[in-house]
């Protein structure tokens, strides 16, 4: 189809331009709305600090301990515009949350106009989002950047268009400046564009193979070989493939920050001869950076891979390729040198962000066991886990490309966070990013698959009421309250178990009248509605109710809610005194407790 044509029919309609106004308004409300009344977290107070000094003229030195500079500066820029505060501390993440329920609109011509809606909704409505978007953490800010990149990559998958190439290579830039999580993102899906084109070359690749004659050794030597020759005939760069074209940029743009990777030899037997120390271990000032010889090493590493990606980069892409390293790079140093007041920052940012936190591995903070996510997932978003599930299982038999692409990212940020030692709630929110797309953009496929018409004429509206009530009474016959008498118990049941046999039977019915397959597609929608109220009222009490008490697993390592009140009453103590006898507030240290004080 011609691109022209393509564009005029994916203009954004009046109802879908309505549809997204309202669930931005929504979640700009949901997201703003008292957003300081609740005491900051450790680490929000540990962002807040930091942002403050550099917006009272103190500067900042990137620390890989909070990840990267972006967050900080602006956050700083905030603090100078709007003043400090609780709730001005929260801006930048709050107005990243709202912002990412419309980024699906930039990619409905793959999810579909109803499925990039149904996107939009369960972004604005999702518990752990809401939540975080509602909290001093960089993790919300990933998820824009990472979604931001997958509309580019598909983007240009489709058209070609070298500005989605541009636009990608700054948002690259900005997600390694906030969170280390970026190296994950991009491992990610660069194993995807491999995966692709290792099927659109098998026949080059196993081609020499014949299966029943060749032995296994003798078939392995021949895969090597045959992916060896596809490697050098691509490295001629002759007709690529938009995916080896993506491919190509994501390497040769993050080529020099994986750099430090090579830490993870320098206690064995390659390098431990040497004594060259590429990553100081956790208790040593800095860290994950080199000392002695070891920045000799580093040095020549990063600049051997820099070389590397400058020759593969201009060969594949000419100016196209500088422009987007320019853009890139820029970016990179602009902001880990924060704005060039602090040049270290940049050596910090290629090398030390990595090494850092393959130092941190070992020490597995949090301690929580390998199927944390497994358990965490299923009381906050069960309704994209549910769907993803079924979605991923739904795509992957009928080869939908975009919808094995979500399957893979989903599949695959859940298995590389479940392998990460340090497993923290934040961390759910690069989970349930793909989990969501997924399940909308199954939600939208089976909305349309749906003949409307010709299934509620022929069954109307009580399949509707009664799939729910099969679900809510069988709730309800397990769940019975313990503090009602036998006789109450016995009615209860009955009842329930009434409903429960009517449903069924009409259930059962509808199945020969309809065909099992249109009625399961049918009882998709009233189960996802019921599964969406219920994680509205998990989000509500997560973000309104319980958000600093630790009644949630989603409330993890949280300042108190009377630590506002203590702060009240010191203030209260200050302005009763005269003001020319300073007042002096001691802080004992002993077990992180300087925090969040030194925010206050």
């Amino acid at each position: 189809m011609p691109e022209k044509v393509k564009s005029l029919l994916f203009l954004p309609k009046f109802w879908e331009i309505f549809s997204y106004s309202g669930i931005f308004l929504i979640a700009l409300f949901m997201r703003f709305w008292d957003l300081g009344s609740r005491a900051v977290h450790h680490d929000e107070s540990l962002h807040s600090y930091y942002s403050w000094l550099l917006a009272a003229g103190n500067g900042y030195n990137h620390d890989p301990m909070m990840h990267g500079p972006f967050q900080i500066e602006a956050t700083s820029a905030l603090f100078i515009i709007f003043g400090d505060s609780d709730y001005t501390s929260r801006i930048l993440y709050a107005f990243a949350g709202t912002l990412l329920v419309v980024i699906p609109f930039f990619i409905r011509d793959r999810i579909g106009r109803l499925g990039a809606i149904f996107v939009s909704c369960l972004l604005a409505f999702s518990p752990v989002l809401l939540y975080f978007s509602r909290f001093a953490r960089n993790d919300i800010l990933m998820a824009v950047w990472a979604l931001g990149l997958v509309v580019c990559l598909w983007r240009y998958l489709d058209e070609g268009k070298s500005r989605y190439i541009f636009i990608a290579s700054a948002l690259l830039s900005i997600a390694f400046s906030t969170k280390e999580t970026s190296y994950l993102i991009t491992f990610l899906f660069m194993s995807y564009l491999i995966i692709v084109l290792v099927i659109q070359n098998r026949g080059n690749i196993c081609g020499g193979v014949i299966i029943g004659k060749d032995s296994p050794t003798r078939a392995l030597l021949k895969l090597i070989s045959g992916g060896i020759s596809t490697l050098r005939e691509g490295l001629k760069f002759n007709h690529l493939s938009r995916y080896a074209e993506l491919l190509i940029l994501f390497i040769t743009l993050t080529l020099p920050l994986w750099a430090a990777s090579v830490s993870v030899l320098q206690n064995t037997f390659v390098l431990r001869w040497s004594n060259f120390v590429l990553s100081n271990p956790v208790g040593s000032v800095d860290i994950g950076a080199p000392s002695s010889g070891g920045i000799v090493l580093a040095t020549l590493v990063v600049m051997l891979l820099a070389w590397v990606s400058v020759k593969i980069g201009f060969r594949w892409g000419g100016y196209i390729w500088v422009k987007s390293a320019i853009i890139f790079w820029a970016i990179f140093f602009l902001l880990y040198s924060t704005f060039f007041t602090n040049l270290p920052g940049i050596a910090s940012g290629v090398w030390t962000s990595l090494g850092y936190w393959l130092v941190q591995q070992g020490v597995s903070r949090g301690g929580q066991p390998w199927y944390y996510y497994f358990v965490i997932t299923s009381v906050y978003e069960f309704l994209p886990l549910f769907f993803g599930v079924i979605a991923g299982i739904y795509y992957a038999r009928r080869r939908d490309r975009f919808g094995c692409f979500l399957a893979y990212w989903a599949f695959m940020t859940f298995i590389l966070f479940s392998i990460a030692s340090e497993k923290m709630p934040w961390l759910l929110v690069n989970i349930t990013l793909p989990l969501i797309v997924l399940t909308g953009k199954f939600l939208g496929d089976i909305v349309l698959k749906i003949n409307w018409r010709s299934d509620i004429y022929r069954l109307g509206f009580p399949l509707f009421i009664l799939i729910p009530s099969v679900l809510v009474a069988v709730w309800f016959f397990v769940f019975i309250p313990q503090n009602i008498s036998d006789l109450q118990t016995f009615l209860l049941r009955f009842v329930l178990s009434l409903i429960f046999l009517i449903s069924t039977i009409f259930v059962f019915w509808s199945c020969r009248v309809l065909g099992y397959q249109r009625l399961v597609t049918f009882a998709v929608i009233p189960i996802a509605v019921i599964m969406l109220f219920l994680g509205i009222k998990t989000a509500w009490n997560a973000s309104y109710v319980n958000g600093d008490i630790p009644v949630e697993m989603i409330v993890y390592t949280q300042t108190s809610p009377e630590i506002l009140d203590l702060l009240g009453y010191v203030n209260q103590k200050r302005h009763v005194l005269d003001a020319e006898v300073p007042v002096s507030i001691n802080i004992d240290p002993t077990s992180g407790f300087t925090w969040p004080w030194a925010w206050y």
